[in-house]
């Protein structure tokens, strides 16, 4: 007769106690989230504390306009202005584009301009003028730069050259303005080339420049009337300069000086 088998029993498992195993891991993400928390509001306060102090401390008042410019230029009543605007004024709420459209529109004629923080409480303004280089023989005098830019109207500088023959018929070309003319264009360039190759006791004996031909540059010297043409102004100068420097050749009895060709033509009175 078959023995039937011997059930055994099976152990019982023991449950997991989740809590007692979740119980660190709750602690280290408290830790985490208050760690974060109060990093977080550190940060807050610093950040804050910061943005107080740069913007409300006494430190960073505006206390002096520092303008950086080319010696002999004017600009005081630039000056006058931006101090009356921004002295006082927290240095990092002045608005430096807004400073340099305002220098921009009051004083159009200039090359550059550069408005910039010098910290604790300067405000630093950098100006590039343009240099006077002619004076159009209009209007009291029109004043402009080696580019044709108006620099002044109304004024006759001593020691620039005055050239005539342009005509402002419709209207005047404000400060800042640029005076489209070739025959002026050329002119400029034969005044860099007497300034390059002429000395300074024979460039005084020049009246005026004439560019009413724009076929013709007219250079008057002494009264006598040097015919330079459109080019080659470096060339033609050299000749003058000898007429010049020849003892025999007095001025008093020339009509006009042609040096548009390739030996020069001295037309006697």
């Amino acid at each position: 007769m078959a023995r039937g088998r011997k059930k055994t029993k099976k152990a019982p498992r023991r449950k997991k106690n989740r809590s007692s195993r979740s119980f660190p891991a709750n602690i280290l993400t408290n830790r985490i989230f208050w760690s974060i928390m109060i990093l977080l509001i550190l940060t807050a306060g610093i950040f804050f504390g910061l943005r107080y102090f740069f913007l409300k401390s006494a430190f960073f008042k505006v206390s002096e306009i520092v303008v950086n410019k080319d010696k002999g230029y004017s600009f005081y009543e630039g000056e006058k202005k931006l101090r009356r605007l921004y002295t006082g004024s927290n240095i990092f709420n002045v608005d430096l584009k807004r400073a340099k459209r305002i220098i921009g529109n009051d004083y159009p004629h200039l090359r550059g301009v550069e408005v910039r923080r010098s910290l604790p409480d300067r405000i630093a303004v950098d100006i590039i003028s343009r240099k006077p280089a002619a004076v159009i023989d209009s209007n009291g005098g029109v004043v402009i730069d080696r580019e044709a830019v108006v620099l002044a109207i109304g004024e006759t500088p001593e020691g620039l050259l005055t050239v005539k023959g342009i005509n402002f018929f419709i209207s005047i070309p404000s400060r800042g303005e640029r005076v489209e003319n070739s025959s002026l264009e050329k002119a400029l360039d034969l005044i860099d080339g007497l300034k390059l190759k002429m000395r300074e006791s024979s460039r005084s004996r020049i009246d005026h420049i004439d560019i009413s031909d724009s076929n013709n540059i007219l250079l008057v010297v002494d009264g006598v009337e040097v015919k330079m043409g459109t080019d080659d102004f470096p060339g033609k100068i050299d000749k003058l300069n000898q007429i010049l420097a020849d003892p025999a050749v007095n001025f008093r009895d020339i009509s006009y000086i042609d040096l548009r060709f390739s030996e020069a033509v001295i037309s006697p009175k």
